[in-house]
């Protein structure tokens, strides 16, 4: 998704007129004390620090790029630590209104994954509900397991939920205790493979609500 630039170039300064030389700008979601990313060029690819250091000359550098339509928090501190300033609920652009009621976490994975490897994972920027053993998503995997292939799902390092590969290749989604699963701004979804077993090559996207 295309980032929306909030800020460049701009030089700042504390409340005696000094160039914030090593202040720092930490990001949060916005009225929340959740941190969320910023970045560092339209395309998203770069992501900044949290918190932002300041340059010798007050500055960020490659400007504080945000995910259009999502609210966010920013407290502007010195070197020392001390806050001078917070803006919060800031909103730049729009929402893109390519999906206005569903997001998805894709997970791409080439090769066999060792024992209790993270496979990777997504931070999410919208708060979502994932429906009861994620109803509506999918999976795919090249090179099915000789027995059941169990990827567990875990929501900021707790386990949510599972993908199961059968011998066939079939995956079954489950979430934990049959429930749904409720996720803010920030919280990270991922998936880690199992102790044991081999299976090659997968592909998975959850697919939730917006809440």
């Amino acid at each position: 998704m295309t980032k929306a630039l909030w800020a460049s170039f701009v030089q700042l300064f504390d409340d005696y007129g000094d160039v914030l030389n090593g202040g720092t700008i930490d990001t949060y979601a916005g009225g929340t004390s959740t941190p969320l990313t910023t970045y560092a060029d339209s395309t998203g690819g770069v992501t900044n620090a949290n918190p932002i250091v300041l340059n010798a000359a007050g500055r960020d550098t490659g400007g504080i790029w945000l995910t259009p339509g999502t609210a966010y928090k920013f407290i502007l501190k010195n070197a020392d630590g001390i806050t001078l300033d917070t803006l919060d609920n800031v909103v730049v652009g729009e929402a893109s209104t390519t999906s206005t009621s569903t997001y998805e976490v894709k997970l791409t994975f080439a090769g066999t994954p060792g024992a209790q490897a993270w496979m990777g994972g997504d931070e999410l920027v919208r708060p979502v509900t994932f429906p009861v053993n994620f109803v509506g998503s999918n999976g795919a995997v090249i090179t099915a397991p000789g027995a059941n292939y169990v990827i567990s799902v875990r929501k900021d390092g707790t386990e949510v939920g599972t993908v199961t590969f059968d011998t066939s290749g079939v995956p079954t989604f489950a979430t934990t205790g049959g429930a749904t699963i409720s996720c803010v701004n920030g919280d990270a979804l991922d998936f880690y493979a199992p102790d044991s077993g081999s299976a090659a090559d997968f592909k998975i996207t959850l697919v939730g609500d917006l809440s």
